[in-house]
């Protein structure tokens, strides 16, 4: 998985033969936490005809409001330094939730999967949860312990345009109109987004380093290039990237990355570019949670609180304004 390796053993036995297959009685699953352990002890089979709707992936579900929004709407957001939190009702009790491009699912701690409804490997099924206008009933949820909090991932961007103001410290859902207009605009730079491997990705580089894999992420404070971008581009950074200062720690969710700071002259995103600042080259470590991340930088909040954002995911499609 994106966020480490996970685990999950699932042992069968008491096999019988039935409708001319051998078939367990009994499994037991096991992914390392005894809390989560599970056995299934099977009290009847039923042979019988299994269509391929019965096996297909099941549609995406997507919050919604509950008739079209006529005019787009604000969520009740802070935001704290370099996160973004959003007013969040659980079944009808408020909490906040850490709004995370980076995030390829709705995540909360397993105390909250278990206060509303049971948690067991990791993920949880929460009755009802509404963000300002968007509803959803019955959500499929991931539990990592992290304080008692949830994150809004993936999940909470599609079905609509979300704008994230930086500037303004606002974030809002759009209406169909509104959408449509801010796209059309010529003072909004179309960027194309692959969200295909659970976030945002996008063109982005420095010069001639250029790569089409930069994550927005705006769970993350800074600007980050790793393995992959480092090793293609070596002879460009050891050329014209100034080290400074000392290698640090991230730590994410999932695990750390070790960084080296380095200066650069520009940064190039979204049709502009920045220029004289400082991005963190990923260093190879022998930690035990080191994260081998499989694209090429992170586009943290140190560059992302310049600008006014809409993200369009359905479209594949991100919307910037300077």
């Amino acid at each position: 998985m994106r966020d480490g390796k996970r685990v999950v053993t699932t042992d069968f036995d008491h096999f019988e033969a039935l409708d001319g297959a051998s078939r367990a009685g009994h499994w037991h699953i096991d992914d390392g936490n005894v809390a989560d352990t599970i056995d299934v002890t099977v009290d009847a089979i039923e042979p019988g005809v299994v269509s391929t709707a019965d096996v297909a992936f099941p549609a995406r579900r997507v919050f919604a409001p509950p008739t079209p929004l006529a005019t787009s709407a604000d969520f009740k957001a802070w935001f704290q330094s370099d996160r973004i939190e959003l007013e969040v009702s659980i079944d009808g009790t408020p909490q906040r939730f850490d709004l995370d491009t980076g995030t390829a699912s709705i995540t909360v701690d397993p105390e909250l999967g278990r206060r509303y409804g049971g948690s067991t490997l990791e993920h949880a099924v929460l009755p009802r949860l509404a963000i300002g206008p968007l509803k959803l009933d019955r959500v499929s949820v991931l539990t990592v312990p992290f304080g008692g909090r949830g994150i809004l991932g993936l999940d909470f961007f599609f079905g609509h345009v979300v704008e994230l103001d930086y500037r303004q410290k606002r974030v809002r859902v759009l209406s169909a109109d509104d959408a449509r207009s801010v796209f059309a605009d010529p003072k909004t730079a179309v960027v194309e987004a692959n969200v295909d491997e659970g976030l945002p990705l996008v063109h982005a580089g420095f010069g001639p380093a250029q790569s089409d894999v930069f994550a927005i992420d705006t769970g993350s404070p800074r600007l980050y290039v790793m393995y992959p971008f480092i090793s293609r581009f070596a002879g460009e950074m050891s050329a014209h990237w100034t080290p400074v200062g000392h290698s640090y720690v991230e730590r994410y969710l999932e695990g750390a990355i070790e960084v080296q700071p380095y200066h650069v002259a520009r940064f190039d995103f979204a049709n502009g570019e920045a220029r004289d600042l400082i991005v963190g080259g990923q260093v190879p470590t022998t930690r035990t949670d080191d994260l081998a991340i499989p694209f090429d930088g992170i586009i943290g909040t140190d560059i992302l609180r310049n600008f006014d954002l809409y993200f369009d995911y359905d479209n594949g499609r991100l919307g910037v304004r300077q």
